[in-house]
């Protein structure tokens, strides 16, 4: 019978603690955004709109975001022949955060790479690219959020 009463008061306790979620009740679409301002190759920049997809609520105190995004591809392995046979893929988003009053709140940038083996095959390789391109726009998409949301807690 005590241990009954005992686990009946722990679990009224752990309960009633306060804990809450931090991003529990947050929705990115109810974020105040007046305007997004997205700059870079433009199948970069489809891709990371339609991953972060953040809408635009033209409201005069909203925030100002700008979204600088660029992607580097170099040769990070050679054989004896000269020929490369891996290459390195580096995205990055350099993210601006302003007031509506145009003061800057925040400003980070979020990079992601990966290594990728190239074949004789072109097709397969260019293949390949689009599907790590779009994977990693899609992580760096997850991380822009994450900031948005703990940015708009905070404030």
């Amino acid at each position: 019978m005590n241990k009954k009463i005992i686990l009946i008061v722990i679990c009224l306790f752990a309960n009633s603690c306060g804990f809450q979620p931090l991003y529990k009740n947050i929705n990115i679409n109810k974020i105040n955004i007046q305007k997004i301002i997205y700059s870079g190759d433009s199948s970069l920049v489809y891709l990371i709109k339609s991953y972060l997809n953040l809408k635009e609520t033209n409201k005069p105190s909203g925030f100002k975001i700008n979204l600088f995004i660029n992607e580097n591809i170099s040769s990070s392995n050679k054989n004896a022949s000269g020929i490369t046979i891996e290459e390195k893929m580096l995205i990055s988003i350099k993210m601006q955060i302003y007031s509506s009053k145009d003061e800057l709140i925040l400003e980070e940038i979020f990079s992601s790479s990966n290594k990728l083996q190239i074949s004789n095959n072109t097709s397969a390789d260019q293949e390949l690219k689009n599907i790590e391109r779009t994977n990693l726009i899609q992580n760096l998409a997850q991380k822009i959020k994450f900031k948005i949301q703990l940015l708009t807690k905070l404030r």
